[in-house]
Order: structure tokens, then C-alpha cells, then sequence
């Protein structure tokens, strides 16, 4: 994503806050005051857009502007579309850049539809790059049909096939109780999307009976409700397995 800053929040802090006069018999006012000035200035730079970075994309040489922060775990170049970690950047070896070439060349990758969210490339990169199981390649494919508003009908089925097919497999294969449990869900979420609620709320039922922490348990109700009323549309997913 792009990181451009942005003007100041507050034009003057006089024109918003209307302080009185300081009386000298009260000296810790002196003090208040500067405190709260100090935190309204903390306040306007936290909900500032975080400064970006100016790159090259490692295929391409592309410059883009990237937010390179720990907690923004991947970047996507806006050109070709390649997806890399944010932490590998400026340390990529020769074999990842020639994997990474064949993969943003191929003809899988480049007959992705033009209007394929950021979500769809990621899964189908994971994909091609045979670096990942069957559960998060899934898990990926879940996430980009949960999203996928704006594909045409056959895209979608083309989207839906992917997800189920790698987390049925991942039914099959996986053994970890946590990422079983979040198979289980994006599955159950695929059939909800697909519009197959039956089976939906019959995998949704087999998950409660997992030892789940509040928070996911309380996704997971959500998840039912929405079910139970028929909704197939996107649902903000939080949920992690534990």
C-alpha cells in the first residue's frame, strides 16, 4: 500500500481548545498545560497514515511506494503483481528471483482476471510456489472468494473450486489441531459463500465442539448466524484456531 502523509489534523490548538489563564498561585497548571498539548500532538501524528518507502519491485525494478513495517508481512507489486515478504526485501538470492520471474510469467499467473484483489494474487502466488501446504493455500483461496464481490460468475467458480479443492485435501493431510481447525472453518465458509448452508452449519456445529478461546468462539456464533439467515457475503475473518 501506498504511504503519503498527511496535512496536519489540527490547524491550531488555540482555535480548539479555549485554555484559561494560568494563575501563578496554582503552579502545577503550568505544568497540565503543556502535558496536554504534548498529547493532543501524540494524538493527531498516531492517526496520521504511516510514512512509506520508496522501492524497486525485485522483478522488474518497478518503484512503488511500500509500507516496510514489520506487521505488514507481504508486498504486492502493482505492475506485475509479485508477491514477496517484507522482510526478504534487498536479500533475495538468485534461485528466488529466477522462481520468482517464472512464476509472475507464467501463463497460470498472467491469466488472472484484470480486476483480481491483492487477496486473489497472494493465494495463486503461494500456489505456483509450491512453498506452502494445502491448508494455507486454502486458507488464501478462502480468503480472496470471501472478497471477491467483483468477479464475473465463472472467476468465481474458477475462485471457489481452487479453495475447495486445497482444503478438502487439507482435510485429509493435516493433523496440527489449530490448522485443522482453521481448514474447518474456511471450509465452512466456502460452502456458505457457494450458498450450501446445510453443509456450512454442519461443519460450523462439528467445530464447536473444539476447545476454542472466547474470541474465536464469538466469530464462530457470528459465522452460524449468518448461516442461519442465508447471508453469503463477506465476513471480516478473525478467526485463528486456538
Amino acid at each position: 500500500g501506498l504511504g503519503i502523509p498527511a496535512e496536519p489534523l489540527f490547524r491550531s490548538l488555540k482555535a480548539v481548545f479555549r485554555l484559561p489563564p494560568i494563575k501563578r498561585k496554582h503552579p502545577m497548571k503550568r505544568l497540565l498545560i503543556p502535558l496536554l498539548l504534548a498529547a493532543l500532538s501524540s494524538s493527531a501524528a498516531a492517526l496520521s497514515p504511516r510514512a512509506g518507502t520508496e522501492i524497486e519491485c525485485p522483478v522488474g525494478g518497478e518503484k512503488f511506494w511500500a509500507q516496510m513495517y514489520d506487521d505488514v508481512p507481504y508486498q504486492i507489486c502493482p505492475g506485475n503483481k509479485l508477491v514477496f515478504k517484507t522482510d526478504r526485501y534487498g536479500k533475495f538470492t538468485p534461485q528466488e528471483l529466477a522462481r520468482y520471474r517464472r512464476i509472475v510469467n507464467s501463463q497460470a499467473y498472467r491469466s488472472l482476471p484484470k480486476n483480481a484483489g491483492d487477496e486473489y494474487y497472494l493465494a495463486a502466488f503461494a500456489e505456483l510456489s509450491g512453498e506452502y501446504s494445502a491448508s494455507r493455500v486454502g486458507y488464501l483461496y478462502f480468503e480472496a472468494a470471501n472478497g471477491a464481490a467483483d468477479l464475473s460468475r465463472t472467476e468465481k467458480q474458477r475462485l471457489y473450486a481452487k479453495a475447495f479443492r486445497y482444503l478438502k485435501q487439507a482435510l485429509r493431510e493435516t493433523h496440527d489441531p489449530i490448522e485443522l481447525n482453521n481448514t474447518r472453518y474456511a471450509l465452512a465458509n466456502m460452502y456458505r459463500i457457494s450458498g450450501d448452508f446445510a453443509q456450512a452449519g454442519k461443519i460450523l456445529q462439528q467445530l464447536q465442539k473444539q476447545p476454542l478461546s472466547p474470541r474465536n468462539r464469538k466469530q464462530l456464533e457470528y459465522v452460524l448466524e449468518s448461516v442461519r439467515l442465508k447471508d453469503r457475503g463477506h465476513i471480516l475473518s478473525v478467526f485463528d484456531g486456538r
